[in-house]
């Protein structure tokens, strides 16, 4: 099935011949709407003031006229007052789970859900319909959907207080827009804690220690343990009512919290002010607390109690993976480790189900082949060691959710973890490796997914890292039947990422605005290298296709003869080309690629690192204004930049054209002007010295100037004008 406007890919669409136009519409919902479809409504109109700048009403269906243009939103169980309104097929309706029915017609749609998750869904495909297929009208249609998995979940961590807007923002625009309905948030010391305030205190004592050391602590011997996750809250805390309220808006937006309240493994913010319970307390900083020891669960359950007062959850995550301090103190060296973690997991358990909290857990300890089987491994300068714990699978609880993150390429594990009994989702899913889902994901245990991210909570990171990519392409498998192969899902994101980075930074692109006008900047008398150069290795020859130009977003021309097309810079200081633009410009586009790969480190893996130094900088766009003032904009492999020959979706500009369709990859990086008022005489392009051999190639250059700006600009009221945050 192709992409007709909706992603996931839905079941059943339909298309059908005319359109349905909304500037004229009303929305309304039945004389007597529960407030879930009130809310829903709201969202939809809220939404749609977003994208067209204008405010529809909200009625309630007996108060508008027969005539009158409208788009319904309710239950199955409103579906007889509105059918003598209209005419609707009560066959289509759906009855699934989190399902439903949206037709859109001349003068009137109706979005009617199975139950209020599923009138919320159908809001969110109808708004997906007006950002793809054009904004004042919608092509009539009909759709029928539900979901192929009932748990398709995020994970992450509590975000630093400087990027709580951020993710709120994730949690509206892409979360809760592509139907992802649980997110797992991994909470540790990240939330004031009043009733114990030395682990908040220690766990930022912990952080500021390990950012200083550029390395996870270690144990005696060189023992290799947990990663801290010092991301987690930025290394600090937030307050209660910050936490509650991200809670709160993803509850609104139909997205359970599922709080991971890490314990036994990965327990460092537990045990960093209570050194008396660690299983090593010898160690700079112990990872895990002692499942022998009483006090352990005291303050566990103290902190557990806590997060349940400010949450309310549902279910509780309690985390048990990679233990690596097992059967080491006295209290526990002479027991079976096997039996400690089947009696942590059990106390644990009980504990939380006598507060009517169902429990999940990460699974890996529980399979022979992943951590279930104890290893050791000594090096010169490290020790690892785990325990031997699978036996725990058959002494533990089987209603608990059992969180199955390492078996991409290992289906044995899969059955394994069901012949115990247990019910499972994938986690750290990415379809990306993910062998044979159709196939493996069959079985009625297997309840779904969850994708993670391992890093900061913010903008940059998501997007350097490929995390908002992954996700994009692993919600299909959660929730539609359809495969399409990964060339066509590439090909819908390069369609919706300009928009999306515009809603998730909370500022309006220039490129994006209803009064841009684009220009074109003539570069041929600046290009110093030929469209294809066996020598460096690229081929550009493509772009004199006008068939694959046109295909782009983003107007752009390819400036120059075929001996002399492009701007390149060696990687050296010395190396520098002047372009003369001379006017202002709300925003700049360029259009460019580089010659050869660059160093790109991911976050997950670099994450003592400064985020500037994960990727390497290949070059310098240096914008020099009237006044002489200067902006620098660094060219940044993996982030603003990346090879001719392949397609790269995990960074902050957009492939415009993809190897693969095009015979050349480009990508489009819109910088922000922040100050329109100056006119900008010129840009350098700067050569730097590196780490590897890629040169930037710019291609063309492409201004952005808004309307409304020059308007005001001409009339004499010209100021300093930046471009604002809007969301």
């Amino acid at each position: 099935m192709g992409f007709v406007g909706i992603y996931p890919i839905p079941r059943e669409i339909v298309l059908l011949d005319g359109s349905l136009s909304l500037e004229d519409a009303t929305i309304v919902v039945s004389s007597f709407p529960s407030p879930s479809s009130i809310d829903s409504a709201r969202i939809l109109v809220e939404g749609i003031a977003e994208r067209m700048k204008s405010t529809l009403k909200l009625r309630r269906i007996s108060d508008i006229p027969y005539d009158e243009c409208f788009i319904f939103i309710g239950e199955v169980s409103d579906f007889d007052e509105v059918r003598e309104r209209i005419s609707l097929p009560a066959d289509k309706l759906v009855f699934h789970r989190e399902g439903y029915f949206l037709a859109v017609y001349d003068r009137y749609a109706a979005i009617i859900g199975a139950d209020p998750h599923g009138v919320f869904y159908g809001v969110q495909s109808l708004l997906q319909l007006i950002d793809n297929l054009g904004c004042s009208s919608i092509p009539s249609m009909i759709v029928r959907d539900w979901p192929y998995k009932p748990i398709r979940g995020f994970h992450l961590y509590l975000p630093s207080r400087d990027n709580v807007g951020f993710l709120v923002r994730f949690i509206k625009y892409f979360l809760a827009y592509y139907k992802f309905n649980t997110l797992f948030l991994e909470v540790g010391g990240g939330m004031r804690l009043d009733r114990h305030p030395e682990v908040n205190t220690g766990w930022m004592e912990l952080c500021r220690d390990v950012k200083a050391r550029g390395e996870r602590p270690k144990g005696p011997q060189n023992r290799f343990q947990d990663s801290v996750h010092h991301e987690l809250g930025g290394g600090g805390f937030l307050e209660k009512e910050e936490v509650k309220a991200i809670v709160e808006i993803a509850r609104r937006y139909h997205i359970e919290v599922v709080p991971e309240i890490q314990s036994l493994t990965h327990s460092y913010y537990l045990v960093a002010a209570h050194r008396e319970i660690a299983e090593l307390p010898e160690a700079d900083w112990p990872d895990s607390y002692c499942p022998s020891n009483p006090e352990s669960y005291k303050l566990l359950f103290d902190i557990i109690d806590e997060y349940i007062e400010v949450l309310k959850p549902r279910m509780i995550h309690i985390g048990h993976d990679e233990w690596r301090a097992a059967g080491l103190c006295s209290r526990c060296r002479d027991k079976n480790t096997a039996d400690l973690f089947a009696e942590d997991v059990t106390r644990i358990y009980e504990y939380l189900r006598s507060r009517g909290i169902e429990v999940a857990m990460w699974a890996d300890h529980l399979i022979k082949g992943h951590n279930g089987v104890g290893r050791r491994r000594v090096s010169a300068d490290l020790l690892v060691e785990t325990p031997t714990t699978w036996q725990a699978a058959e002494k533990i609880p089987r209603d608990i959710l059992m969180i199955n993150w390492g078996s991409a390429k290992s289906p044995e594990n899969d059955e394994e973890l069901a012949s115990y009994g247990f019910k499972q989702i994938y986690g750290n899913y990415s379809s990306l490796d993910f062998i044979d889902w159709p196939n493996r994901s069959r079985h009625d245990w297997i309840l779904g997914g969850e994708v993670s991210s391992w890093v900061d909570v913010d903008e940059r990171t998501f997007w350097r890292d490929g995390i908002i990519y992954n996700a994009f392409m692993s919600i299909n498998d959660f929730w539609s039947i359809h495969y399409p192969d990964r060339i066509v899902k590439d090909h819908i994101f390069s369609r919706i990422s300009r928009i999306l980075k515009a809603r998730l930074s909370g500022r309006d692109y220039p490129s994006l605005m209803d009064d841009r006008e684009f220009f074109t900047i003539d570069i041929a008398g600046y290009a110093n290298a030929p469209i294809r150069d066996e020598v460096e290795g690229y081929d550009l020859s493509h772009l004199y296709k006008v068939e694959v130009t046109e295909r782009s977003p983003i107007p752009f021309r390819v400036s120059g003869s075929k001996d002399k097309a492009i701007v390149i810079v060696d990687r050296s200081i010395d190396s520098r080309i002047s372009i003369r633009i001379d006017r202002r410009a709300n925003s700049l586009i360029f259009i460019h690629a580089s010659t050869k790969p660059g160093v790109k480190i991911y976050s997950h893996y670099a994450s003592f690192r400064c985020p500037d130094l994960a990727v390497e900088c290949i070059g310098l766009y240096e914008v020099i204004y009237e006044d002489g003032f200067r902006e620098v904009i660094p060219i940044r492999y993996g982030e603003n930049i990346a090879e001719w020959n392949d397609t790269l979706y995990d960074t902050l500009s957009d492939p415009i054209l993809d190897y693969r369709v095009d015979g050349v990859s480009l990508y489009a990086y819109e910088w922000m002007n922040p100050y329109y008022d100056k006119v900008i005489r010129g840009i350098d392009m700067i050569g730097v010295e590196g780490l590897s051999d890629a040169k930037p190639m710019l291609v063309a250059i492409t201004g952005v100037e808004l309307q409304s700006y020059r308007r005001y600009f001409e009339n004499g009221l010209g100021r300093r004008m930046c471009i604002g945050d809007r969301f």
